[in-house]
């Protein structure tokens, strides 16, 4: 009686493996052709040797068959190897990460803006920066040499940045929030950008943040009652009475003023982004040259190329086999 549980094949990764060249195995090792295109094959080969020979002896009509199932099996064989070596070099084409890991002295935000290029085309960076934006605000910090005092003054020293931040949406920023409060949010987001290091994503940034905000919209504050929304301004208006007008004052300037220490320290990762984007424009020639030597010295796998090759000396074994015995009855004279 059939034992139902030992049918429908393997289950492990292993034995699946193992049952997938099945398929090459039993149609290379076969000694008739197998397949609608090997027996096409088999029947051109077997003309030509049948025109050439015109062989009369049903001996040396068997040979020549021989021969001609040997040929097509070895043609097929080759045909295997070149496609499953043509998805080797696909694999490498459409993988980049397999050329990017070979690279020497380049990593963390560099390689993933690299890896954001090689793949799209382009660097997209954060912020909505581009790259000649970026270039013109890097040419201000290095030109800058003193300190800011004023929101003017930031304006007068950093007239692209401050049109730049000024234009960049900021989620829970306010529109008329001052520019020093645009430069916090911005170069926050740089630092963002900088801890992700090759996991380099601005290219779908937005639609991630559409996502998100879809997802996750603010929360609005639930109305209250009109008598206690009007006690609760007249509290916020009591409380703010209780600051003097120079406290005031001097909170508003300190908000407005980072220290000069500060300030540079928000205005370095402008300069940084920009070394790490020269780094990876830098480094696509060594990318492409190192892909090139990949794909030039692109192999099988040992274990699937040490099968194939034991199927081309067991075929070419038969074919030199077959091709003796013809000559040997076309030297007797008995064909």
């Amino acid at each position: 009686m059939t034992n139902r549980k030992n049918k429908g094949g393997p289950n492990s990764a292993e034995g699946k493996a193992k049952v997938a060249q099945n398929a090459i195995k039993h149609g290379l090792t076969t000694v008739s052709p197998t397949g609608p295109d090997e027996q096409l094959l088999v029947t051109q080969f077997s003309q030509e040797l049948l025109d050439f020979y015109q062989p009369k002896n049903p001996l040396a009509k068997l040979q020549i068959e021989r021969i001609a199932v040997c040929r097509a099996k070895l043609k097929r064989l080759y045909e295997v190897e070149r496609v499953r070596l043509q998805l080797v070099y696909e694999e490498l084409e459409h993988k980049p990460e397999k050329a990017v890991e070979k690279l020497v002295g380049i990593n963390g935000v560099p390689k993933g803006m690299l890896m954001e290029l090689v793949r799209y085309g382009k660097v997209t960076l954060p912020c909505r920066l581009t790259p000649t934006v970026l270039g013109k605000i890097c040419e201000e910090i290095h030109l800058f040499g003193g300190s800011v005092k004023s929101e003017e003054q930031f304006h007068q020293y950093f007239p692209v940045l401050a049109a730049h931040i000024k234009s960049y949406p900021i989620r829970g920023l306010a529109e008329d929030a001052n520019v020093f409060d645009r430069l916090t949010a911005v170069s926050d987001r740089i630092v963002q950008v900088f801890k992700q290091g090759d996991q380099y994503e601005e290219l779908h940034r937005p639609l991630i943040e559409s996502m998100f905000a879809h997802l996750y919209p603010p929360k609005v504050e639930e109305e209250l009652d009109p008598q206690m929304q009007e006690i609760l301004e007249q509290s916020r208006a009591h409380s703010s009475k209780k600051k003097s007008d120079a406290v005031v004052e001097s909170e508003t300037l300190q908000k407005r003023l980072p220290t000069t220490a500060a300030l540079m320290k928000k205005l370095q990762l402008f300069l940084e982004l920009s070394k790490y984007y020269e780094r990876a424009l830098q480094a696509v020639e060594q990318y492409e040259s190192v892909k090139s030597m990949l794909l030039q010295s692109a192999t099988l796998a040992p274990a699937e190329s040490d099968l194939l090759m034991r199927y081309q000396t067991a075929l070419e074994r038969r074919l030199s086999s077959a091709m003796g015995e013809l000559l040997a009855l076309e030297k007797q004279g008995s064909l």
